[in-house]
């Protein structure tokens, strides 16, 4: 009897292993006769992942107004978020640490901060968190959910910044980036010593 079951366990598991091996197969084909196929299917479950981590933004008017994969081992997947009143974006990339941009012109880096660095100054230095972005080989789901549970604690913040006379703040980008680039080192710096010893 018990070899009667560990003979169907074997026969389950191999067609499982042959299932997947046919899928990895047919994918590789259509990836080398359409790799658009790829890029569209890829673009389809990251705005999945989009709405479902992020919807407490989309229901505050957010939009999605950038989403991008690239099919490329050091590249991945690229969103932007726009707030209704076009003042602040949050910008997330597999590469990247995530950013807000404030103001009119995202592309200008004086108007840009990392979310931690932002969520450093909010806090009052209260909220340090380091080299916490999760790397790479981290799923982007592990990601998207991380990042959201930081943007639900923090957005009424970001907000508030962004609103009330962004002229003065938007110089302090810089200043605030800077102190906590600074912050980042000296972390990095105590955890090379604390290795060492």
């Amino acid at each position: 009897m018990g070899s009667n079951s560990t003979h169907w366990v074997i026969i389950v598991f191999a067609i499982l292993f042959g299932l997947g091996l046919i899928y990895t197969i047919v994918w590789m084909v259509i990836a080398s006769v359409s790799p658009e196929t790829i890029i569209t299917r890829e673009q389809y479950f990251i705005a999945q992942d989009v709405k479902r981590h992020f919807r407490f933004l989309i229901e505050r008017g957010y939009e999605v107004s950038h989403l991008k994969y690239v099919p490329h081992h050091y590249a991945g997947w690229h969103f932007q978020l726009d707030s209704p009143d076009q003042k602040i974006s949050i910008m997330l990339d597999q590469q990247e640490r995530p950013l807000l941009a404030f103001g009119t012109d995202k592309t200008d880096k004086q108007h840009q901060i990392f979310l931690d660095a932002m969520i450093y100054h909010l806090t009052e230095g209260k909220v340090f968190r380091g080299y916490s972005y999760d790397s790479i080989s981290t799923s982007r789901n592990h990601v998207f959910k991380n990042i959201a549970k930081l943007l639900k604690t923090y957005i009424n913040q970001i907000e508030r910044y962004s609103r009330d006379d962004f002229e003065k703040p938007k110089n302090e980008l810089s200043k605030i980036q800077e102190q906590y680039g600074n912050l980042l080192v000296q972390d990095f710096e105590q955890q090379l010593k604390a290795r060492r010893y």
